[in-house]
């Protein structure tokens, strides 16, 4: 169920401080992930980090695309 009190609440408060970086170790699978170069959500910053965290992952960053990769490509 969208909430907007969640949503405020999660961006006020928790969120900010949150940091998921040092499990992405953890993750054993091979990993895909798809970013959109224009992407303000998660931004290809955020996506090579991941990449870099997680063993075995493969990074692939679409130009003149944002969040909605399926979308825009």
């Amino acid at each position: 169920v969208y909430s907007h009190d969640a949503l405020n609440e999660g961006f006020s408060n928790f969120l900010r401080t949150f940091d998921f970086i040092p499990q992405l170790k953890k993750i054993k699978s091979p990993t895909l992930i798809l970013a959109g170069k224009e992407d303000w959500i998660c931004n290809p910053e955020q996506a090579k980090t991941m990449a870099k965290h997680i063993p075995n992952a493969q990074l692939k960053i679409f130009n003149h695309c944002g969040h909605a990769i399926a979308v825009d490509a």
